[in-house]
């Protein structure tokens, strides 16, 4: 049985500046697939929230419609820049990721920028590529310069569990990884994913606690900023 959960929450350094966080996420299921998407506003733009938003209702829409999450990323761009003409498109700027995953244990997903999708496949947990700048705070947006030759799709079978995240999160369920020529991989953190997929799978974190979870003290403590997260597992 495919079970699911995701939430958001709005980061310290957010809430201290009283705003409403950057990060979006959805995800729906029907029939026996799960239409999932997460997207991350840019930090420096005052409607982050809004094209983060506007971004993750309109993939659903389209993967609902028949759209294949390979063919997501362009759409979404035409239509940010439809919706917001005439905005300075470095306003608009947004991670995504976002695809479906049915009860076969097949993920599809397509991915720009820095959230992730975390999934299990025979006990391990894999990650997807991500991009990012030299720099730890240096992100490829949609829109971004040259986006289209970073965006990436894949599509995994055999897969009983899933973590789709926003970069909100990373030191606790998984760690960013430079390696020597500058590219970027996620470590994912085995145990503790192990741990949330177990909680949905049981029924023990559902959409009364999340917010506890995304919340908690400890974990904005190590991360400060918004996050947002879709967990799902299945019962193979």
């Amino acid at each position: 049985m495919l079970r699911y959960v995701y939430g958001v929450e709005t980061g310290l350094r957010h809430k201290k500046q009283g705003g409403c966080g950057a990060d979006s996420v959805l995800a729906l299921k029907e029939d026996d697939k799960l239409f999932f998407a997460l997207s991350d506003g840019a930090g420096s733009s005052s409607l982050s929230h809004r094209v983060s938003q506007v971004i993750v209702y309109e993939a659903i829409r389209l993967m609902r419609e028949g759209i294949f999450p390979g063919d997501l990323l362009p759409l979404l761009a035409a239509t940010i820049r439809e919706i917001f003409s005439g905005v300075d498109k470095r306003e608009l700027y947004s991670t995504f990721i976002g695809g479906i995953y049915d009860k076969n244990g097949t993920l599809n997903y397509t991915s720009i920028g820095d959230s992730v999708v975390l999934y299990r496949r025979g006990g391990v947990w894999y990650s997807s590529p991500i991009v990012k700048g030299e720099f730890a705070n240096e992100t490829m947006f949609l829109l971004s310069e040259g986006w289209q030759e970073f965006s990436i799709y894949e599509e995994k079978e055999g897969i009983d569990a899933m973590v789709a995240s926003s970069d909100g999160l990373g030191g606790v369920y998984f760690f960013y990884k430079m390696q020597e020529d500058t590219s970027w991989y996620v470590e994912a953190s085995h145990k503790y994913l192990n741990r949330l997929a177990d909680a949905v799978c049981s029924g023990s974190l559902t959409y009364d606690n999340i917010g506890d979870l995304l919340g908690n003290e400890k974990i904005m403590k190590i991360n400060d900023d918004d996050k947002s997260v879709v967990i799902a597992c299945n019962g193979l």
